[in-house]
């Protein structure tokens, strides 16, 4: 009988021993930050800000902030706000400027599984008040400033930029997105019809939308969005950043995590 009383007092103890070792001898984990430069369409003057899980622009970031107002449903709340935007179908012009990770040169969403990627060295070259002086003429290109920058102008009807796999469990935009590989994940579809668009909603539930011809994704280590309308709103991580144009950059292992 003492036995059997004083087994639970000495497992508590371990118990709490190995909670201390643990503790003082944390394992760390090492993961990426997206630093973003972000500034009005009219104005040249930038804010820095950081992110760790994903930056969202046009339809997406509506279906968050708009959402708000159903805040009081839970959950559900994006579902209701998401098949409103469908049925509104709102169109998104934006140029959008990116530099393909390594591996990704050939602009494939294939390629490598993010655990066998080289971590890139980030490139600070690039200017964000030069990059967007205004064009001379008005609604005029502003072209890549390096030859090394591929470029799409076209009317988004989703935009996704995200350093983890998963935005929610039940949205995930990008299933094979590692938040330590030194890379971002670019997910984005252009002129989708309703039923199109539908398909995409539905399917980015399980991360199945990656496998529809009309969706494009790709591993990107730096990426300039120019918004080309007005009354739009930049998400970065439950953000609000309206009008702006945004400079993305990856910091590769940036953010210690010791659990």
């Amino acid at each position: 009988m003492h036995a059997a009383l004083l087994f639970p007092v000495l497992e508590c103890r371990c118990l709490g021993l190995c909670l201390f070792v643990r503790l003082c001898t944390p394992a760390r984990t090492f993961a990426s930050v997206l630093s973003i430069k972000v500034a009005p369409r009219v104005s040249q003057k930038s804010t820095s800000v950081y992110s760790f899980l994903a930056v969202t622009w046009g339809l997406m970031a509506n279906v968050d902030f708009q959402s708000e107002t159903y805040r009081w449903m839970g959950g559900a709340r994006f579902t209701v706000e998401a098949v409103r935007q469908v049925a509104v179908l709102p169109s998104f012009r934006a140029r959008v400027h990116y530099r393909l990770a390594e591996d990704q040169a050939d602009g494939a969403s294939g390629g490598k599984q993010p655990g066998s990627y080289t971590l890139p060295t980030v490139a600070s070259a690039v200017n964000f008040d030069e990059l967007f002086q205004p064009p001379a003429e008005a609604g005029a290109p502003t072209p890549p400033p390096q030859a090394t920058w591929e470029t799409v102008e076209a009317d988004f009807s989703y935009f996704y930029l995200n350093n983890a796999s998963h935005a929610s469990p039940d949205h995930v935009p990008a299933p094979t997105a590692s938040l330590s590989d030194g890379r971002l994940v670019l997910t984005y579809a252009t002129n989708c019809t309703r039923p199109r668009l539908t398909s995409l909603m539905l399917s980015a539930g399980t991360g199945a939308h990656v496998g529809l011809p009309y969706v494009k994704q790709m591993y990107v280590t730096e990426l300039v969005l120019e918004p080309l309308i007005m009354d739009t709103q930049l998400d970065v991580d439950g953000e609000r950043y309206p009008n702006a144009r945004a400079h993305i950059q990856v910091l590769p292992g940036a953010w210690c995590c010791a659990c």
